[in-house]
């Protein structure tokens, strides 16, 4: 008997290797509902219905035109799904491009698993505000606009756990019984969403407030949707390939030819030609290394960021633009720091034959292949511990702003913006703590600094212009959040810190 039973498990374990299979539900959107020109969760269910099993899924998301060249992203992950077993997935992505499908690949290591699909837009429905209802639905004492898509949630495991994932929602209502027994996870991702977008709210609270809210359907754009309005290369200017050391070549130079005259000069050798053929040689392999060394580190890197910090709180939204250029063929490989939310690969301007950015989700690891002097661009976002105190008061015309800055950087150009008017407030070094009183009477508009440069980016737009009064200045240090790794590059960097402050 026990042989039989041996062998019939043997049987079905070979069975199982030799047909294994999943099953695969995809879902863009909560609960299926995404939204143009916005970032969108991806929800990937995975059902083994064999024995244990290594998978690899590939995300492929692109930006661009069709026929004069894109911009492509590809999303690694490596994991294993024992037998019987469920496996969720959840992959944040930045605005997608209607024209492209997002391509979903899944393979196993044995080779016997080969899952493709291609998730299609839908337009339609994809403009349309949305209203996102998390726990049991209250009466409102105001009435939705028409064709308002509305979800209602009622399961925790339908929440996304990344706060951006909820950028494409208008307005979020909690029930607050439902509050208290969400995850923590979950529930820091709905309080950074409140932070930085300001629209989510119990039901308690909503229909005091609702009257601020504009319901609109989104707009298509011909072109991707990506941080800035056009890329900008005028922070590669006036950088420099790091040549090999000027010392070190003046050095092999003299050595070089100082020998050679002595062994001429002095020495009378048998052997003396063969010598200096030797040493012919040795400079040739030196000059080659050299050669090799610029070749390998002959790359410049340009970084723009936008630091956007709301008053009161300690962590700021930075959304990065890259810039790399080098005149060689090469690929590059790079860590992505833990606080990057994620990363891709934006569409600015035709160029064919542009490399794919490869980025492993398990390992925090990425690569770029960059063609032949082509400028390749890489986007992320990022969120960042900024201890900037702040505290001000509006009070007979005056404004009186007090500023400690407890982070590690410096802060110069600071302004004061208030409508068309802009107040010099001057520099605030690391640990240093100043106070301003401004009196509203004696402010004079002067040339608008502000509006140019922040006009550049697309990003938070929408929320900076509302508000009257804005704090910005300038980040003098890197905030590069990628380690580019076996290579020395010179980089050249542009921090726009900005702080809406409520009126």
């Amino acid at each position: 008997m026990k042989k039989i039973i041996i062998i019939f498990s043997f049987i079905i374990i070979l069975y199982n290797q030799a047909f294994a299979n999943i099953e695969v539900k995809t879902s863009l959107g909560i609960s299926g509902e995404w939204k143009v020109n916005k970032w969108a969760p991806l929800f990937i269910n995975i059902k083994n219905l064999g024995s244990k099993v290594s998978l690899k899924v590939d995300i492929l998301f692109t930006q661009g035109l069709r026929f004069s060249g894109n911009s492509k992203t590809l999303y690694t992950y490596d994991f294993e799904i024992p037998a019987l077993s469920t496996r969720s997935l959840e992959v944040l992505l930045p605005p997608l491009d209607f024209r492209y499908p997002l391509e979903i690949n899944i393979t196993s290591q044995e080779r016997n698993i080969d899952y493709k699909q291609k998730l299609e837009y839908n337009l339609e429905r994809a403009v349309l505000p949305i209203i996102l209802i998390i726990g049991e639905r209250q009466n409102l004492r105001f009435f939705l606009p028409s064709k308002t898509r509305v979800i209602n949630i009622v399961n925790e495991k339908d929440l996304p756990t990344n706060y951006k994932a909820y950028d494409g929602i208008d307005l979020i209502l909690v029930d607050y019984n439902f509050w208290r027994q969400i995850s923590t996870n979950r529930k820091n991702a709905l309080r950074l969403c409140r932070i930085f977008n300001n629209n989510v709210y119990f039901f308690e609270e909503v229909n005091n407030i609702f009257q601020n809210f504009k319901f609109s359907p989104a707009k298509i754009q011909f072109f991707p949707p990506t941080f800035l309005e056009s890329q900008d290369l005028s922070i590669l200017d006036m950088q420099k390939f790091l040549y090999p050391n000027r010392v070190e070549i003046l050095f092999i130079l003299f050595f070089y030819f100082i020998t050679l005259y002595f062994i001429r000069r002095f020495l009378k050798l048998r052997f003396q030609n063969i010598i200096i053929l030797v040493i012919i040689i040795l400079a040739c392999f030196i000059a080659m290394y050299k050669g090799d060394l610029f070749r390998k580190d002959a790359l410049i890197v340009g970084e723009k960021n936008l630091v956007y910090l709301t008053p009161q709180k300690e962590i700021a939204e930075i959304y990065s633009h890259i810039v790399v250029f080098s005149p060689f063929k090469r690929e590059l490989n790079f860590n992505v720091s833990d606080n990057v939310i994620q990363i891709y690969q934006p569409f600015y301007q035709p160029q064919r034959g542009i490399g794919i950015l490869n980025i492993d989700q398990n390992k925090e690891e990425g690569r770029l292949y960059i063609e032949k002097n082509k400028i390749s661009f890489i986007e992320y976002l990022s969120l960042l511990l900024f201890p900037l105190k702040i505290t001000y008061n509006i009070k007979n015309e005056n404004i009186e702003l007090s500023l400690e800055n407890d982070s590690s950087f410096l802060i110069r150009n600071l302004h004061l913006n208030i409508e068309d008017k802009s107040y010099y407030l001057g520099e605030l070094k690391n640990g240093e703590r100043k106070n301003w009183k401004v009196s509203l009477r004696n402010l004079t508009k002067e040339e608008d600094i502000f509006s140019p440069t922040f006009s550049q980016w697309k990003v938070k737009s929408d929320i900076i212009n509302n508000e009257k009064i804005v704090l910005w200045g300038k980040i003098e240090n890197s905030l590069l959040a990628i380690n580019i790794r076996g290579v020395k590059y010179s980089i050249k960097y542009d921090n726009l810190l900005i702080v809406p402050l409520k009126n």
